[in-house]
C-alpha cells in the first residue's frame, strides 16, 4: 500500500504545475453552466493526455464529457466528479476552477497505479451544478444510467474551513407566472389587471409564510420580469423561486404551499397564473460516516485538519442526486486563509491564490489516498456500500 501510495504522490508531484495553470486559466475565463467549452476542453485535454478515453456531449450537456482508465483485472470502479461552471458576474466565486482541476488530478495519480490495483478510474465532467435554465448535469447523469455500476464518488468542494461533509437540502426550482391586461396606469388604470400587483403579493404571502417555517427549510426567489414602463400596468411578470427542504418530500410540501399562495395572488388580483419547473430537481445528501472518517483519515497525512462540529452549511448541489445511489464523499477544504463567504467577488480571487494551489495540490492527493485505499480494500469498499444502503430512505 505505501509503495503504490508513492507512486500516486509522485505522479500528482509531477503534473501539478499543469493543473493550477488549468484552475488559473478556467478562473480568469468564467463560463455560465452549459456553456463551458473552454474549462471543459482543458480538462478533457488533460485527461486525454494521461491516456484516458475521453467522451464529450454526454447526457444532453455539450460541455459534459466521461473519461475513462481501466487496469489489468477486476476492481472497484470509482468516479471523480468534475465541476466547472461558474456565477453571473461574479465568475468562479464558488471555487469551480478547483473543483475541476483537483478531481482530474486526482484521478491521474490514482490511474499510475492501475496495473497493480486493477479496476477502473472514471472522471465525470458535470456541467452547470449551479443550475438554471436546462438543469444540472448530475442529476442527469444519473437519469441516464451513468453511475450503474460504479462503486462510489469523490469529489472535495472548495471552502473557506475544513469540513468532513456538505449535508444539503433538496431543492425545487420553480418559475411563476401572471397573466393580466395592459392599460394606461393614469388615464384608465380600472382597465387593466396588474400582473405586478400578483407578483408583489407573492413575495409577501413568501414572506409572511416565512415566519412559520421549520430551520431547515428555505424559500427564496427574484423577479425576472417586472414589467415594462411604469406608465402602463403590467399584463405579464415572471419570477425564479427556489424551494428548499432537508428531504425531497419537505421540499415538495413547501412547493405546493408556495404555489398555492400564487393561486390565492392571482385570485385576489383577477390575473391568471403558471408554475413550472425550470432545472431539474437536487436531491439532498446522504452522508455515509464511514466514507467521512475514511476521508478524513486520508487528509490528515496532507495537513488537512477537520473541524470536529456539526456542519451548519445548508447549500444545495446536484452532487446529492449521486449519493442517492451510490456512496459519495464531498467534504469542504480551506481554499483561502482567512474566512470568506462562498459566492462573493472575494472567495473567487481566493480561489488563485498560492494558498488555493497548494490545497488543490494536496487536495487531489487526499481523494487519490482515499480512493486508493478503496480499490485496495474490498472489505472497506463493501462496508462502505453496505452502509450506505442502510441510509437510504
Amino acid at each position: 500500500m505505501e509503495a503504490l501510495l508513492s507512486q500516486v504522490i509522485n505522479k500528482i508531484e509531477s503534473v501539478k504545475d499543469e493543473y493550477i495553470a488549468a484552475s488559473h486559466a478556467i478562473s480568469q475565463k468564467p463560463e455560465l453552466g452549459r456553456k463551458e467549452f473552454f474549462a471543459s476542453g482543458r480538462l478533457m485535454d488533460l485527461l486525454d493526455k494521461e491516456g484516458f478515453n475521453v467522451k464529450k456531449d454526454i447526457a444532453g450537456y455539450e460541455t459534459a464529457f466521461t473519461a475513462e482508465k481501466g487496469g489489468k483485472g477486476n476492481g472497484p470502479t470509482l468516479a471523480f466528479l468534475a465541476e466547472y461552471d461558474a456565477l453571473p458576474e461574479i465568475g468562479h466565486a464558488c471555487g469551480h476552477n478547483i473543483i475541476g482541476t483537483l478531481s482530474a488530478l486526482a484521478a491521474v495519480g490514482l490511474s499510475e497505479v492501475l496495473g497493480e490495483t486493477g479496476g477502473r478510474v472514471l472522471v465525470y465532467g458535470t456541467p452547470a451544478e449551479e443550475g438554471g435554465d436546462g438543469g444540472c448535469a448530475k442529476a442527469a447523469f444519473v437519469e441516464h444510467g451513468f453511475f450503474n455500476g460504479v462503486d462510489a464518488a469523490l469529489m472535495i468542494h472548495p471552502c473557506d474551513r475544513n469540513l468532513p461533509n456538505m449535508p444539503c437540502l433538496a431543492v425545487k426550482s420553480y418559475s411563476f407566472e401572471f397573466f393580466g391586461k395592459t392599460a394606461h396606469a393614469s388615464a384608465c388604470p380600472e382597465m387593466g389587471i396588474n400582473a405586478l400587483d400578483a407578483m408583489v403579493m407573492l413575495f409577501n404571502g413568501v414572506a409572511l409564510m416565512r415566519q412559520q417555517m421549520a430551520p431547515d427549510l428555505r424559500v427564496h426567489g427574484i423577479i425576472t420580469n417586472g414589467g415594462l414602463a411604469p406608465n402602463i400596468i403590467p399584463d405579464y411578470t415572471r419570477a425564479k423561486f427556489l424551494v428548499r427542504g432537508k428531504t425531497k418530500a419537505l421540499a415538495e410540501e413547501l412547493l405546493a404551499r408556495v404555489i398555492k399562495i400564487a393561486e390565492g395572488a392571482a385570485t385576489a388580483t383577477g390575473c391568471t397564473f403558471k408554475a413550472e419547473k425550470f432545472c431539474n430537481d437536487f436531491d439532498d445528501m446522504i452522508v455515509t460516516p464511514s466514507f467521512d472518517r475514511l476521508f478524513t483519515e486520508s487528509a490528515a497525512q496532507f495537513g488537512f485538519a477537520f473541524d470536529d462540529v456539526p456542519n451548519a452549511i445548508y447549500g444545495s448541489t446536484d452532487a446529492g442526486n449521486v449519493s442517492q445511489i451510490i456512496p459519495l464523499i464531498h467534504p469542504l477544504v480551506k481554499t483561502v486563509p482567512n474566512p470568506c463567504a462562498l459566492h462573493t467577488a472575494e472567495f473567487a480571487e481566493g480561489c488563485v491564490s498560492p494558498y488555493a494551489d497548494e490545497a488543490l495540490v494536496n487536495g487531489a492527493k487526499a481523494l487519490a489516498a482515499a480512493a486508493l485505499r478503496l480499490m485496495t480494500d474490498a472489505g472497506l469498499l463493501n462496508g462502505i456500500k453496505s452502509e450506505h444502503k442502510s441510509l437510504i430512505i
